[in-house]
C-alpha cells in the first residue's frame, strides 16, 4: 500500500504546474515520499536525504525536546541524534558553508 501511494505521489511530482506553486508543492510532495519511503526500510537501514538531514538538525537546534517527541512517538522518521556523519560528510560539499551558518556544523563537531 506505502508503495503505490509513493508511485501516485511521484506521478504528481512530474506533472507540470504554476512555477511559483510548483516549487513549494514540489518540496513538500519529496518529503511525504522520502517518508513514505523511510517507513518501508529497517530502522539502521535508513539513508537520509541531504535536505532532509538539515532540516532533521534545524528542527533539533529549534527544540531537543521536540525532536525527541517526534522521533519517540514515530510522528517522523528521523535520525537519532548520535548520527551526526550525516552532516559531517556535506561539510565539504557545497551545502557545508550552509550548515555552519545554520549552527549545524561547527568546529567542535568536524
Amino acid at each position: 500500500m506505502i508503495g503505490m501511494a509513493i508511485e501516485c505521489l511521484k506521478v504528481c511530482l512530474q506533472q507540470p504546474g504554476d512555477e511559483n506553486e510548483e516549487s513549494n508543492g514540489v518540496r513538500k510532495i519529496s518529503f511525504i515520499v522520502e517518508q513514505l519511503d523511510l517507513l518501508r526500510k529497517r530502522k539502521f537501514g535508513r539513508q537520509y536525504s541531504p535536505q532532509f538531514t538539515i532540516l532533521s538538525y534545524m528542527i533539533h537546534a529549534a527544540s531537543s525536546a521536540a525532536y525527541t517527541a517526534l522521533r519517540d512517538e514515530d510522528v517522523l522518521c528521523l535520525p537519532s541524534t548520535s548520527s551526526k556523519h550525516s552532516a559531517k560528510d556535506h561539510k565539504t560539499s557545497e551545502r557545508g558553508p550552509r550548515l555552519r551558518q545554520l549552527g549545524v556544523l561547527d568546529s567542535a563537531s568536524v
